[in-house]
């Protein structure tokens, strides 16, 4: 916004998980297997979950109601834990871009794939700092349909974060915050 001359850059915002909840045990599940939290966001978005080929080393959380009777896919609600700790703790995430998703993967060093929104005007720009920060990879969103997805997470597992991310956005809002309400010294 290069018209405006009162803007301040702050970090992001998001909540990190200080220590990673042990989610196998949590959702009683083979320690071996990778956990992977599947969350569209706010934006309603039908995704076949149950629909999705089974693979035996992977168990979907799933952020939404979904009627099934697949025991690799449990329903967040029916964990004992906050959407936060999940996905803290979950081996990686499927989403699309949203601004909580983006900084909360980046910031807690979760790997995501995610499907293009493809209509949201703000994409464009958090996908690039995803991209600088995390470890991402974009999949179509047939993908989405067709639960296509196993040979993209592998892909994704085999990389690394190349640097650590804080969240020091509400501190930078407060310190910029703070300037304005608090008295000047008048000498």
């Amino acid at each position: 916004m290069p018209r405006l001359t009162n803007v301040h850059a702050i970090g992001p915002v998001a909540k990190c998980s200080n220590a990673r909840v042990n989610l196998h045990e949590t959702i009683a599940c083979h320690a071996q297997s990778k956990i992977v939290l599947v969350t569209p966001g706010g934006v309603r978005t039908h995704i076949p979950l149950d629909e999705w080929p089974e693979d035996e080393h992977i168990v979907w959380l799933c952020s939404w109601s979904l009627k099934t009777s697949r025991q690799d896919i449990i329903l967040c609600d029916d964990v004992p834990l906050s959407f936060n700790e999940i996905l803290a703790s979950c081996d990686a995430v499927i989403s699309k871009p949203g601004y909580g998703i983006v900084t909360e993967t980046v910031c807690n060093q979760i790997p995501v794939l995610y499907a293009k929104r493809g209509d949201w005007p703000e994409e464009t720009h958090l996908i690039k700092w995803w991209q600088e920060n995390g470890v991402v990879a974009e999949i179509p969103k047939d993908a989405l349909q067709s639960g296509e997805v196993i040979e993209s997470l592998q892909l994704l597992w085999q990389q690394e974060f190349r640097k650590t991310v804080y969240p020091a956005g509400i501190r930078d809002a407060c310190k910029i915050i703070a300037e304005y309400i608090e008295p000047k010294n008048r000498s």
